[in-house]
């Protein structure tokens, strides 16, 4: 029993500083990035910004198509607006005015 107590004791904490020590062996020499990954990491940076630069600028050219085709859009609807209102205004009368020179 008292070699099973050792090895259950003796391995788990065995395990752990085996653990914690390679850890520790494994980024003793690393003190930061390396510069190749600060790169892939400024590049992969930069493509994201350029996406996302592109979409508000597709977005501000479609606002700017949507104002131009608004305000054609507005003009037409009043002309077609003043162009009902006079044709339906005008109609012919078969009132004679006493006055020859006048026709209604």
């Amino acid at each position: 029993m008292s070699t099973l107590r050792q090895l259950r004791g003796c391995g788990s904490r065995g395990r752990a500083r085996a653990t914690s020590s390679a850890v520790g062996r494994a980024f003793a020499g690393s003190a930061g990035f390396s510069l190749m990954e600060v790169l892939v990491a400024m590049g992969i940076l930069a493509l994201i910004a350029i996406l996302v630069i592109a979409a508000f600028s597709a977005a501000n050219y479609g606002r700017r198509v949507y104002d131009r085709n608004e305000v054609r859009f507005h003009e037409a609807r009043v002309v077609l607006q003043r162009m009902t209102r006079d044709i339906s205004s005008a109609f012919l009368s078969k009132h004679e005015s006493p006055d020859k020179n006048t026709h209604t």
